[in-house]
């Protein structure tokens, strides 16, 4: 996809709020860069970090002139795994940052918990914008964005459902926009030794 329509077609499927554009680096705030590398230096040795090693940067801007900037990246880990992350810093109409959040999803993960299952690895409200429904609106976008990028929807973690924000994800499911399923957590080498499964309470978009 290389055109704003092209992203904004797919995106306004299931985002119709707001617009998605393409952006250059030089478009996103000082700020949003600052959270941005500090996402990109995290999980990483200090040697292997790259000041704008970003492959795609975005906004969408909201309905209400609120506006979220985007920047996505792969890693490579250790062990040979590839992930993408999405990362996303939201400003509000008078320039005030109110928020942050991260998509993470592994393409050539084979393990139950992690295939074809992009997920919410953060997702934070700063305190004087909490009861707004802005982290429902972001899990929204977010789905948006796992739909844009990767063809697949948004799911929860089992870390950040326990955090709290099961309650948001519980509100999506009354709404109709999301369900809950049960995750055996259980690693390829704990099934291999048939250990017991560990089962958690995930959610995803449907």
């Amino acid at each position: 996809m290389t055109s704003n329509d092209g992203l904004s077609e797919i995106f306004n499927l299931y985002y119709p709020e707001g617009r998605i554009e393409w952006i250059a680096i030089s478009d996103i705030p000082e700020q949003a860069m600052k959270c941005f590398e500090g996402y990109s230096k995290r999980f990483i040795l200090p040697k292997d970090y790259k000041p704008g090693d970003f492959t795609g940067l975005f906004v969408v801007r909201h309905n209400d002139d609120m506006r979220t900037y985007i920047a996505r990246q792969p890693k490579l880990h250790d062990d040979g795994e590839i992930e993408e992350l999405t990362y996303l810093f939201e400003m509000d109409e008078n320039n005030a940052s109110f928020g942050h959040g991260e998509i993470r999803f592994y393409p050539a993960m084979q393990r139950d918990y992690f295939k074809d299952k992009p997920f919410v690895g953060y997702s934070h409200t700063n305190d004087d914008y909490l009861k707004r429904g802005l982290a429902i609106r972001r899990l929204v976008l977010m789905n948006a964005l796992s739909q844009l990028f990767f063809d697949l929807p948004l799911h929860s973690s089992e870390r950040f459902v326990h955090v709290g924000a099961g309650k948001a994800w519980e509100r999506l499911v009354k709404q109709g926009k999301a369900k809950s399923y049960q995750q055996d957590k259980r690693t390829p080498l704990e099934i291999r030794l048939k250990e017991k499964p560990e089962w958690c309470e995930r959610f995803v978009f449907v």
